[in-house]
């Protein structure tokens, strides 16, 4: 019971880490390059270590 809750929570968190660095990551470049935002795959990924970082 307790693992499932521990799971849950850091599904959770990690979800909503990897939503926050994308916001973040996706409002900085748009003002300049508006179509290049769109295909930049290796952004996202980026996003997640900083992310990660910052909570350790």
């Amino acid at each position: 019971m307790m693992r499932d809750l521990t799971f849950k929570t850091v599904a959770l968190a990690t979800l909503f880490s990897i939503l926050l660095g994308a916001c973040g990551l996706t409002a900085t470049p748009v003002p300049t390059p508006t179509p290049t935002a769109l295909p930049d795959t290796p952004t996202p990924p980026e996003a997640v270590p900083a992310v990660v970082v910052q909570r350790t």
